[in-house]
């Protein structure tokens, strides 16, 4: 590495000879202009996304600005990819790793961020709130519900990522998350969540009911239809749902053969946004959701909505909580005020 004085004045050289202001530099790289007026100074050493975003926009080399290639003494290791440079981000211990969350339009609660990324100077983690925060993937619409209640339970926070059950088991296979949430199958199949969990960990893991709920087709009120065959003899505008989610199966049970629908939402609540915006007159999604739009609702089967884990969480606090808010008296009865949600089984190990 070159010295300290030697980095100033390369990197501020050519600043100036391109005629930036710290600011403009600091714009042109991602980078904050706190970061770039310190690593100009010799008083950070600049991790190497933002060597490499300094040499880029001063049409240099990282070799020549720093006499080499920059060590980062912190990183994240994210658990979800970011879709911005600077995401806000919450953190969580899952098995000897502290994964990063970038706070998305698909993360259902938590505002509240732990850290801002800057790729210049990484904040180190609390490990206190990491080992005491439990990552949800799932499509459950009532989850901020759960979360709230296990907060206020045990003090644990939960993230909850909103993902569709194919998605949701993805991320727990890879050690992304603690818990994933699934409603596979079609409506004879009973054990298809059972199936689906052995076939990506095998046997061990385990299945806890969350709640069985009511699914089925979500229809605008302009249609006036009650049934799914007046809905298909009046050639509906039907929304779509995407792969791998539990209202996919569905959807093409009621379709069977006809045209996959153009326009797709991404979870229950869209489908039934979409629908009460005129984007569509049906789709595939569960009561809860219809009912709180105003929508008709086709009801076609009651399905298992299940959270699983692996069976090596099981001693894990956090998960022993989770269990416990699932079986909690006070939790099981506004579940069950739910619309299309029943609790008969809550809170049973499958």
């Amino acid at each position: 590495m070159v010295s300290n004085d030697d980095q100033l004045n390369s990197i501020r050289r050519k600043r100036m000879a391109a005629g930036w202001s710290q600011q403009e530099l600091a714009d042109r790289t991602g980078l904050s202009r706190a970061g770039i007026s310190a690593i100009e100074s010799g008083r950070l050493a600049p991790s190497v996304h933002a060597a490499l975003a300094l040499a880029r926009a001063l049409q240099s080399t990282v070799e020549e600005l720093f006499g080499g290639t920059p060590e980062s003494t912190e990183s994240v290791e994210w658990g979800i990819a970011p879709n911005t440079p600077r995401p806000r981000y919450w953190y969580a211990n899952i098995g000897s790793e502290t994964l990063s969350y970038p706070i998305a339009e698909d993360s259902t609660q938590l505002d509240w961020h732990d850290a801002v990324y800057d790729p210049v100077q990484i904040e180190s983690p609390d490990p206190e709130l990491a080992d005491r925060t439990l990552v949800v993937a799932g499509c459950d619409p009532s989850a901020h519900l759960l979360a709230a209640e296990y907060h206020r339970q045990f003090q644990f926070r939960m993230i909850v990522l909103r993902r569709n059950s194919r998605e949701s088991l993805q991320l727990l296979t890879a050690g992304k998350v603690h818990v994933a949430g699934m409603h596979f199958g079609r409506s004879e199949e009973k054990s298809a969540n059972r199936k689906a969990a052995r076939e990506s960990l095998g046997k061990k893991c385990s299945l806890i009911r969350v709640a069985k709920w009511e699914e089925g087709v979500a229809v605008s009120p302009a249609l006036e239809s009650s049934s799914i065959s007046s809905l298909l003899r009046r050639r509906a505008r039907w929304i779509g749902r995407e792969e791998g989610s539990g209202a996919r199966q569905l959807q093409e049970e009621v379709l069977g053969s006809r045209p996959a629908p153009r326009r797709m939402a991404l979870d229950h609540r869209m489908m039934a946004a979409c629908i009460k915006a005129g984007w569509g007159d049906a789709g595939a999604c569960v009561r809860l959701c219809s009912e709180e739009a105003g929508l008709h609702f086709i009801s076609l089967h009651a399905k298992h909505y299940d959270f699983c884990f692996r069976d090596e969480m099981s001693a894990d606090p956090r998960v022993s909580a989770l269990l416990a808010t699932l079986r909690s008296r006070r939790f099981r009865s506004k579940l069950a005020e739910l619309p299309g949600y029943h609790t008969e089984q809550t809170g049973e190990l499958i």
